[in-house]
């Protein structure tokens, strides 16, 4: 009973806290925030594909049901070591014809920064994670990307806030 009294006014001022916030409604401000999601997923890929390279592969071969792509950071030349993944892209081929797309972005350090999955060209989820761009030239201290999430039922989480699309995105 006494566990009961102590548990029960901490659990209650906690709940407010882990409750989400109400979805969005609002067509523009929901379509903003997809596209904002969408813009960020797109240059993070670029971003890892520019730092990474692709060592040569062999064509697969006909009837191959899973194809799988990677690119690699290399080290720079002053320090030793291996090179660490910064990319993979699997191409699954199901039986009944349809196509399964994976792809997943890496930092240099081994965090995921960007999981992608796409069934016959179309997105169906999406989720891009906080991560600290380098310090440039013009910026002395590094700065914060934002994070979200895109599922193909017209949900989108972007910045803490989360948004419902009113029409279903065919090919983004």
């Amino acid at each position: 009973m006494l566990l009961k009294q102590l548990l029960l006014p901490n659990a209650l001022l906690i709940l407010p806290l882990t409750l989400s916030a109400q979805t969005v409604t609002d067509p523009t401000r929901a379509t903003a925030a997809r596209d904002s999601l969408f813009n960020q997923a797109t240059q993070v890929r670029q971003q890892v594909e520019q730092k990474s390279t692709q060592p040569p592969t062999k064509a697969p071969r006909n009837g191959a049901y899973r194809i799988i792509v990677k690119g690699y950071y290399v080290p720079s030349a002053g320090t030793k070591g291996s090179s660490t993944l910064a990319w993979k892209h699997t191409i699954i081929y199901r039986y009944g014809g349809t196509r399964l797309e994976l792809y997943t972005a890496y930092s240099d350090k081994g965090k995921v920064l960007l999981q992608e999955r796409r069934n016959n060209g179309e997105l169906t989820w999406l989720k891009v994670q906080n991560y600290q761009t380098p310090a440039l030239t013009s910026v002395s201290f590094p700065t914060w990307r934002s994070s979200g999430s895109y599922a193909a039922k017209n949900y989108v989480w972007w910045n803490g806030q989360s948004y419902l699309l009113t029409s279903r995105l065919v090919k983004p």
